[in-house]
C-alpha cells in the first residue's frame, strides 16, 4: 500500500520535506554534509522546482545548515555547470 499524499500549507514545510527525502537518499545527516553532498542536494531540490517558492533559500539554508549566501553560491554553481554543458552542445 502506498503511502498518502501530503499537502503542506507552508513553504517551509515543502523545502523541510524535499530536504529530507535527498539527505534520505544520501543516507547522511545535515550536520555532516560534505560540499558536494550540499550541491548535489541544492541540485535535486533546484530540478523539483523548489526555488520557484517564495522564501525557499532560507528555509533550504535552515534546512542544510548553511548560509543563505552558500544556498546562492551553489545555485550559481549550477548554473555555470548549465551553462558551460550548452555550450559543448
Amino acid at each position: 500500500r502506498s503511502s498518502p499524499e501530503k499537502f503542506r500549507n507552508s513553504t517551509e514545510a515543502v523545502a523541510a520535506d524535499a530536504i529530507n527525502r535527498e539527505l534520505e537518499a544520501l543516507g547522511v545527516t545535515a550536520e555532516r554534509l560534505t560540499s558536494d553532498e550540499r550541491l548535489k542536494i541544492i541540485a535535486a531540490l533546484e530540478s523539483n522546482g523548489i526555488f520557484l517558492l517564495k522564501g525557499a533559500v532560507k528555509d533550504v539554508a535552515a534546512g542544510l545548515h548553511c548560509s543563505q549566501a552558500s544556498v546562492y553560491r551553489y545555485l550559481s554553481q549550477l548554473k555555470n555547470v548549465h551553462a558551460e554543458a550548452q555550450e559543448e552542445a
